[in-house]
């Protein structure tokens, strides 16, 4: 959550268009597999091993839309935490123009650095698997929803499931951040016996 927050800062425009890169390439992936099954109970009713033309362009073009919503999404959200880190740069390092000597040594070169350099370096590799787990996101509502006007039992198990599925991922979650946080720790130290 803490990277949609920060994807915020760069304005509402770069979140929206995350939400639609990953709209777009859920409603292509969605398509697709609606195709799929179409096209099966097809040659299941007419015992024919071939489908119709317009089926096959359509599983096509749905299967190019999602190459090319996915791409898309994945490079625009990268040059937009990019942007964003880049800017969060520049405020840290102007602040730290302004700041007083006594409290850059009491705060430490080893934690500035860590500021500055590493947790900025982790943001930016990871900014492709926020666009990853947005699509994911719509990709299984979208499915859920097309779930349900199949079978009501099924799409409410489904969603059971992965709500309890959710709640572990959370927790899990939690517990590898306050992790992340002592080796943070652990890091900074270092540093401090480096520098």
């Amino acid at each position: 959550m803490k990277l949609f927050r920060l994807l915020h800062a760069q304005g509402r425009q770069a979140l929206l268009r995350l939400i639609g890169g990953a709209a777009g390439s859920s409603l292509c992936t969605t398509i697709v597999l609606a195709v799929v099954t179409y096209a099966a109970q097809q040659i299941n009713d007419t015992q024919e091993e071939f489908v119709d033309l317009r089926i096959a362009a359509l599983f096509l073009v749905s299967a190019l839309g999602y190459v090319v919503f996915e791409s898309r999404m994945i490079a625009r959200l990268a040059f937009d935490v990019e942007e964003v880190i880049d800017r969060l740069r520049m405020q840290l390092i102007d602040r730290l123009r302004h700041a007083d000597l006594w409290q850059l040594e009491h705060f430490g070169q080893s934690r500035l650095f860590g500021s500055i350099t590493q947790n900025c370096k982790i943001i930016s590799s990871n900014s492709q698997y926020l666009a990853q787990a947005m699509r994911s996101l719509v990709l299984i509502v979208i499915l859920l929803l097309y779930i349900a006007t199949l079978s009501l039992v099924s799409f409410l198990l489904l969603t059971m499931l992965l709500g309890g599925a959710a709640v572990i991922y959370y927790r899990l979650g939690q517990s590898l951040e306050g992790l992340q946080e002592g080796l943070s720790d652990h890091e900074g130290n270092l540093f401090a016996c480096v520098s």
